[in-house]
């Protein structure tokens, strides 16, 4: 099964993971932070929810250093080829080991294109884990058929609380209260 957590930018998607996680403290996977540094927003972090471990994964390229390895370049950021090894083994010792739910955050432009991080989230869906996915509101559609998702859940952050939609049929709509 793939739950999709699903929602605008900023609206709340990666915290949302991080406490579905911390519920249980079940399964593990990566969630992305924002990086700041006096203030000033720098990129993003991956953090390894099961074991505390972090890396560096997208900064703005005025803010990176000699020692930063880019691996792809995509809207405003620089990702790091470090990074990317963090988030793909992390994902193949959780599939190797069966640990689920697995969590994966975020899928988005990048993804559609077939880069970042979708390589580790086709690896997650034919090992058949449970699957926790944040996707953008405006990439959903296509990350479904891309991805090929059959069996999915919907949990749409919305100003309020959030609804879960049940399958893909906008009719199934039903509104939880925080």
């Amino acid at each position: 099964m793939v739950f999709i957590v699903t929602g605008e930018i900023n609206s709340g998607k990666s915290t949302l993971m991080e406490n579905l996680y911390n519920f249980n403290k079940e399964g593990g996977g990566i969630i992305t932070k924002k990086k700041f540094c006096y203030g000033t927003f720098l990129g993003y972090d991956l953090y390894r929810l099961d074991n505390q471990t972090k890396a560096e994964f997208a900064l703005y390229p005025q803010f990176i250093d000699d020692k930063w390895e880019e691996v792809y370049r995509f809207g405003p950021f620089s990702f790091s080829k470090k990074g990317l090894i963090f988030f793909d083994n992390c994902i193949q010792e959780l599939i190797n080991r069966e640990i689920q739910p697995v969590f994966i955050d975020e899928a988005g432009p990048a993804e559609l294109e077939g880069k970042l991080f979708f390589m580790g989230i086709k690896k997650v869906l034919h090992s058949g884990l449970t699957l926790y996915i944040t996707v953008r509101s405006s990439c959903l559609e296509k990350m479904i058929s891309v991805l090929a998702i059959k069996d999915f859940q919907i949990l749409k952050i919305e100003k309020g609380g959030f609804y879960e939609v049940k399958g893909y049929d906008p009719r199934s709509i039903r509104r939880k209260e925080r």
